[in-house]
């Protein structure tokens, strides 16, 4: 691997990864959660990671990609939404934070 997302606790200096990959892009954090693209070009998906899963042993999720690869991830107070490409045509994607569902 050659890129990680990492958590840093300010007030204990603990560090714990959140996601690693050979191509780590665009990582986005709001509130509790934090958003990143990985993969190879073409074939790209988007993960979420909740922090409130900090010392467990849940893991990153892939919430879209890599077909089809996902494009300009961003995260809001509910909403983390990127864009992905089939084809010629390129589409929004919407994966609500509070219900877990995926709009492409």
């Amino acid at each position: 691997m050659s890129g990680c997302v990492k958590a840093y606790k300010i007030s204990t200096g603990e560090i714990e990864t959140l996601g690693c990959a050979a191509v780590i892009l665009e990582v986005r954090i709001s509130g509790n959660f934090v958003v990143w693209r990985e993969g190879p070009a073409n074939l790209t998906k988007v993960m979420l990671f909740d922090l409130a899963w900090l010392g467990t042993s849940n893991g990153a999720i892939e919430i879209a990609g890599p077909t089809p690869p996902t494009y300009g991830v961003d995260i809001g107070d509910r909403f983390a939404v990127f864009s992905h490409r089939d084809g010629i045509q390129q589409d929004i994607g919407i994966y609500d934070l509070v219900t877990g569902l995926l709009n492409t």
